[in-house]
């Protein structure tokens, strides 16, 4: 798939962390852990990182969300879980020689129907709190509406109908973006035909 992300001659590549708990990376302090299976990890993202700069795209890691009250914090599922992990790749590209604007081409997508579903971080993190405090690290949204399925479920990837809902309000979302990020990133509908596509980009568009 990197063979056909640069045939493609794409812009970005959007990966995730791995599905493990924030805290078998990180530690009590917000640092690193000193485990092999950490620095493995860590390391691999740099490799990408560098791989991207070689060929002219960007990397952007997606925040992933707690599916269940249960489940124990996952990591990527904070924000400062993205900062602190976007900051020690741009730090090692920089003690292998890449300058600041190079190594900032790795930064976050921030996808709004992960934030406003988890279960756990959304109780502390709403939505104007993932983009306040993402800030200039956020390359790209994805968007879509977190709404009831056929089943009655509330679910991702539902089309954008209503700018003000029913669940999220991006009228809102909108003007949040326009007042706190002056470098506006691009919106990716992220939903399941070509139909909600266009029905969600009609709805963005009519503000």
């Amino acid at each position: 798939w990197l063979k056909w992300a640069s045939a493609m001659k794409l812009d970005d590549l959007t990966v995730h962390l791995p599905k493990k708990p924030a805290h078998e990376f990180f530690g009590d302090h917000r640092e690193v852990q000193t485990s092999e299976w950490a620095l493995i990890t860590l390391n691999t993202y740099v490799s990408l990182a560098i791989w991207c700069i070689e060929h002219g795209l960007t990397l952007s890691i997606e925040n992933l969300y707690n599916r269940t009250p249960t489940l124990t914090t996952q990591l990527s599922s904070r924000p400062w879980h993205l900062i602190r992990f976007i900051d020690r790749i741009r730090a090692k590209l920089m003690d292998k020689g890449f300058d600041i604007g190079v190594a900032r081409s790795v930064g976050a997508v921030l996808d709004i129907g992960h934030a406003f579903r988890d279960c756990i971080v959304s109780k502390e993190h709403g939505l104007v709190d993932w983009v306040r405090t993402l800030g200039p690290m956020i390359r790209l949204m994805h968007v879509h509406q977190a709404s009831p399925g056929p089943d009655g479920e509330v679910t991702n990837h539902r089309p954008i109908d209503n700018i003000l809902g029913p669940h999220i309000n991006f009228l809102g979302m909108l003007a949040l973006i326009a007042d706190e990020l002056p470098q506006r990133p691009p919106l990716l509908v992220e939903v399941r035909s070509i139909d909600e596509a266009v029905r969600s980009c009609k709805t963005l568009l009519s503000v």
